[in-house]
């Protein structure tokens, strides 16, 4: 999981910067959970919901 918050993607190159990351992490057989941080702080049981889901997908 990740979770992203506006301040650290102001920039083209922060963002491209993860794009990367995510990219190879997928060739490298993970997921990936994005988050933004409003969803975090105003609706964790959503969140929440989808890690399990995620989870229970894996299993």
């Amino acid at each position: 999981m990740e979770a992203d918050g506006w301040a650290f993607h102001r920039t083209a190159d922060r963002a491209a910067a993860d794009a990367r990351e995510q990219n190879r992490l997928t060739i490298w057989g993970w997921s990936m959970l994005r988050f933004g941080w409003h969803a975090l702080d105003q609706a964790p049981e959503d969140v929440i919901d989808q890690v399990v889901a995620a989870l229970r997908v894996r299993d």
